[in-house]
C-alpha cells in the first residue's frame, strides 16, 4: 500500500517536474522572440 502510494507519489513529481521545464522552455522562448523583437523595432 505504502510502496504503491510513494511510486504515485514519484510519478506525479517527475510529471511536474517535466512540466516545469517545458514550461521554462517555453517562457524562455517567448522572453527570446520579445528581445527579437524589440531588436526589430529599434533598427526600424
Amino acid at each position: 500500500m505504502s510502496q504503491e502510494f510513494s511510486g504515485l507519489k514519484f510519478k506525479r513529481n517527475k510529471w511536474n517536474t517535466v512540466r516545469a521545464k517545458i514550461l521554462e522552455g517555453e517562457d524562455n522562448k517567448r522572453k527570446k522572440i520579445r528581445k527579437e523583437l524589440t531588436l526589430l523595432k529599434s533598427v526600424l
